[in-house]
């Protein structure tokens, strides 16, 4: 097993994943992050913690700079678990913000297929899929400023697929620091995703 070397924090530098332990042949290797503090030169352990129950969350980590997220992704079987590690508020560690579990196939899909659950930082669940089988109450939030972009990604310099009306209605997929993931419907019925900052929805 080898460390992994690269930027899991976002911050511009270099950070170091220690791996811990392996399982199923080889095929997942669990890791420890320590993240590189520049204003003394040390190295300080992640803080983040597993959704309840699920050590598997630190599995074959990959770092993901488009969305500033990192993946793990966890094999069993015919089976397989991925979740994403969102930055927290600070920007200083990561927080399980989703996981996936299914079929190798079923986790192919888009992010709000059927067979994934959302967390808030403080571990709370904020959504889950299929709704309509597990009787979780679906989450509705109102715009209370606009015209509100939505956008294609959490950064304001990312393109906005539409622009939402004071008072409309979205469903929140995921909530990530600032920034909402949202579900919009248009008069016809249509469904689009994106990103809103939080502050413009009550």
């Amino acid at each position: 097993m080898e460390a992994l070397v690269a930027d899991f924090n976002f911050d511009g530098w270099r950070d170091v994943a220690v791996p811990t332990d392996s399982g199923y042949g080889g095929v997942n290797t669990f890791y420890t992050l320590y993240f590189y503090r520049p204003g003394d030169g040390t190295f300080q352990k992640s803080r983040f913690s597993a959704a309840p129950g699920d050590l598997s969350i630190r599995a074959n980590l990959l770092p993901d700079p488009v969305t500033r997220t990192v993946i793990a992704d966890y094999k069993s079987g015919p089976g397989e678990a991925k979740a994403t590690l969102c930055l927290t508020v600070d920007g200083l560690d990561l927080y399980t913000c989703r996981v996936g579990e299914g079929s190798t196939a079923a986790l192919a899909a888009l992010p709000d297929d059927d067979d994934w659950t959302w967390y808030d930082p403080m571990g709370h669940t904020v959504a889950h899929r299929p709704l309509q089988r597990s009787g979780d109450q679906r989450l509705f939030w109102t715009v209370s400023a606009a015209p509100l972009p939505l956008l294609s990604l959490p950064d304001r310099h990312s393109r906005a697929q539409r622009s939402l009306r004071r008072g409309e209605r979205v469903e929140v997929l995921e909530l990530r620091g600032t920034w909402a993931h949202v579900v919009w419907a248009d008069r016809n019925r249509r469904r689009f995703s994106g990103w809103v900052l939080r502050r413009t929805l009550k």
